[in-house]
């Protein structure tokens, strides 16, 4: 239920900000949880999950090119 909750909070807050088609959201399926998020425009990905007190925390984007 918390996966369900957590994707549901990144998606419809991500709408707000974010150009159409711009970011790409791929759920993590290992048991901690968790959504990766994926920048189209710059190539950014930053991963993001619940800490358990209804917060969510996320990584700062890694922004390394290959």
């Amino acid at each position: 239920m918390k996966k369900i909750v957590l994707i549901m909070l990144l998606v419809f807050s991500s709408f707000t900000y974010a150009d159409e088609g711009r970011y790409s959201i791929v759920s993590d399926n290992r048991p901690a949880g968790g959504v990766w998020i994926l920048d189209t425009k710059d190539g950014s990905i930053r991963f993001c999950k619940s800490s358990g007190n209804s917060e969510i925390v996320c990584s700062k984007p890694n922004n390394e090119k290959n």
